[in-house]
């Protein structure tokens, strides 16, 4: 996007969490934004009156709908795509990541869209070994989504020959709207969260604003054609000093139980197989225990260097500012 010039935009899975905030972000700064949504009525609710909206419900695996999806668009924001599920056939993440992706592509090209702007994941790098992971080292993912965005990635790319292309891989995004957060917030306010091992893996947060940013620039930035970001915060943090700094907004502390890596992993392998048989969803799975776990370091220098990517919303600040929508809301 020029810059200070309204454009049509649309954005695929405008219903999600990133998602309703790009959309109401494009919006401030302008734009009319058109919508794409599998789920009817979701985003509305959040859109203020007046505003120059649209919101179409269907699948991206349905080539009608991303026609008329892509109708008079200059730029798409592809967020939409299928998360980890434990009751999803593995078939389901390509017909979704993948092949939804090249049907968006190819409906992209054909109308003649100005910019094609991607959001895939943290979890196509998988495992760090060597932190912080650079864009340029080779991707490990390590479940079906993370080699599914991987995938998607890749046919992306193809098509920078054939259109203007960018690829961003935000980090754990969190702020107000986050339910995700709002779940491990609330136990550690009501005393009922405990650490699992010590709380040394890094994590590397970023605040929804600052996300913002980062899709901002890369529909803007020239030299971002053709080329993958890291979107993340300034600077990766303990996981226990993340939940540490959100206790003492809380005005509590964590357990001190803690329990053993081992045992938690035990634990939710019986989870995942038991809970589908019984037609529940596993209430701990070993994704989540990656949350824990995982070293999450990322290269952000890319981005600064060639989107002027900047940012400026620390942990205390983040945290502190999400807590308190919380509170307002009434969820804690």
């Amino acid at each position: 996007m020029e810059k200070g010039q309204p454009l049509r935009v649309l954005v695929t899975g405008s219903s999600g969490f990133i998602g309703k905030n790009l959309v109401n972000f494009l919006l401030k700064e302008g734009h009319s934004v058109r919508g794409l949504d599998k789920e009817k009525g979701k985003l509305q609710r959040d859109i203020p009156d007046g505003s120059l909206h649209e919101e179409l419900i269907g699948n991206i695996t349905r080539e009608d709908i991303l026609k008329r999806a892509v109708e008079d668009i200059d730029v798409v924001f592809h967020l939409a795509s299928l998360v980890t599920q434990a009751d999803v056939r593995e078939s389901r993440y390509w017909e979704v990541n993948v092949g939804g992706t090249e049907n968006l592509l190819s409906a992209c090209k054909d109308a003649g869209v100005k910019r094609f702007v991607y959001c895939s994941t943290d979890s196509v790098v998988g495992r760090i070994h060597q932190p912080p992971a650079k864009e340029s080292d080779p991707p490990h993912p390590e479940n079906i989504y993370g080699s599914t965005k991987y995938e998607a990635e890749k046919r992306v790319l193809e098509y920078s020959s054939r259109m203007p292309v960018v690829i961003l891989r935000p980090t754990r995004v969190y702020g107000p709207g986050d339910w995700r957060m709002l779940e491990i917030f609330r136990r550690i306010k009501q005393k009922r969260f405990f650490l699992i091992g010590r709380g040394e893996a890094l994590f590397h947060p970023v605040y929804i604003s600052d996300c913002m940013q980062g899709f901002k620039l890369a529909s803007e930035v020239r030299d971002a054609e053709g080329e993958i970001f890291h979107i993340g915060g300034a600077k990766p943090v303990k996981i226990k000093y993340f939940l540490e700094t959100a206790a003492r907004e809380l005005g509590v502390r964590i357990g001190r139980v803690r329990f053993p890596c081992s045992l938690a992993g035990g634990i939710a392998v019986i989870l995942e197989k038991c809970c589908p048989v019984l037609g529940i969803t596993p209430p701990f799975t070993r994704r989540n225990l990656e949350f824990f776990t995982k070293t999450r370091s990322y290269d952000i220098s890319k981005a600064r260097k060639i989107l002027g990517y900047d940012p400026d919303v620390g942990v205390e600040d983040g945290v502190k500012k999400t807590i308190q929508w919380y509170r307002e809301k009434g969820y804690l």
